[in-house]
């Protein structure tokens, strides 16, 4: 039979009422569920983009082989997903619960909800999370598990407690979090910068590669991970000390704080760079060996400290720059 043929029988289908044919003899719970299948597919049709082929489970949930997109301003989800093996986008929009979002989704993005104050009855499963700039309170409800977690832009979220527990990519900037407990304790790239109430990385991470501190108000550096690749603390204009900080380190950023001294410091960098430190007066206690070292603009009276071994040193604006810059030593 011709394709056109089969379209003609299923839409002369369609038109026949089966609900009143069968009413008297058909269980009145399969009418209704009928009933409800219909409304499903017609909530579908008007307030989703579908790219890819759905399916109508038996408990009256959908599951998307492809990305799903929420187009309706109402406030909750029309439809209840169960599952989406691609994207599930209902971000930009008037929501304010994620119930009948999918419990396992590929990628999952619901930011840029004003009115999203929790993420309860959102996805259990999911690759990559992402809430920004929303009016979260909490994290409860967050997977346990993901790839990638952005919760940043939040400015009443004050805990990370009941968010992820394992991340590799975990971004929570420009909150307003009191505390790092509930962070991972293990994640490649972390970013609590921009968390003005900030004061200390005790209950952060403990195993990271790429650790963003800056910008916040941080008055020590406890807690911080032991070993890291790449460290970023700038701009932390409380900051008097680098003790309690990384051991180790590729790359040390520290500058435009109010360091009194680079005790604490790592031995061993490629780069460090500690330059704007006003109220820095000497450089021991900091890294004997760097490929690049920078210490400029601050308020250097000697090169006691100096590192051993280096590539590149930037020491210039400091009186101790000026001073053997008039003796012709430099």
């Amino acid at each position: 039979m011709s394709k056109k043929y089969k379209f003609l029988i299923r839409e002369a289908l369609e038109e026949i009422d089966l609900d009143a044919i069968s009413k008297d003899f058909e269980n009145p719970k399969k009418i209704e569920k009928r009933k409800i299948i219909r409304k499903i597919k017609e909530l579908l049709e008007n307030d989703f983009n579908i790219e890819g082929e759905y399916t109508i489970n038996d408990d009256l949930t959908v599951s998307v082989d492809g990305n799903v997109s929420w187009k309706s301003e109402k406030p909750k989800l029309s439809v209840t997903f169960l599952e989406v093996t691609g994207k599930f986008n209902c971000s930009s929009s008037n929501l304010e619960s994620l119930e009948g979002a999918p419990k396992k989704v590929k990628k999952f993005d619901c930011g840029y909800n004003k009115n999203l104050t929790s993420l309860e009855g959102g996805p259990e499963e999911s690759e990559e999370y992402r809430c920004p700039e929303c009016n979260l309170l909490s994290l409860e409800g967050a997977p346990k598990i993901v790839k990638i977690f952005y919760c940043y832009d939040n400015k009443n979220l004050t805990s990370l407690k009941g968010g992820p527990e394992e991340s590799e990519e975990y971004v929570c900037s420009n909150c307003n979090l009191l505390s790092l407990k509930g962070a991972p304790k293990k994640v490649k790239k972390f970013y609590c910068s921009d968390s003005k109430n900030l004061t200390s990385l005790e209950g952060g991470p403990e195993e990271v590669e790429g650790y963003y501190c800056n910008d916040c108000n941080l008055l020590s550096l406890k807690g911080a991970p032991k070993k890291v690749k790449y460290f970023d603390c700038i701009n932390n204009k409380n900051l008097t000390s680098l003790e309690g900080g990384p051991k180790e380190a590729e790359k040390y950023y520290c500058y435009n704080c109010n360091l009194l001294s680079l005790k604490g410091a790592p031995k061993k960098v490629k780069r460090f760079d500690c330059k704007y430190n006003k109220n820095l007066t000497s450089l021991e206690g900091g890294p004997e060996e760097a490929e690049e070292y920078y210490c400029n603009n601050c308020n250097l009276l000697s090169l006691e400290g100096k590192p051993k071994k280096v590539e590149y040193f930037n020491f210039t604006n400091n009186p101790i720059y000026d001073k053997l810059r008039k003796e012709g030593k430099l």
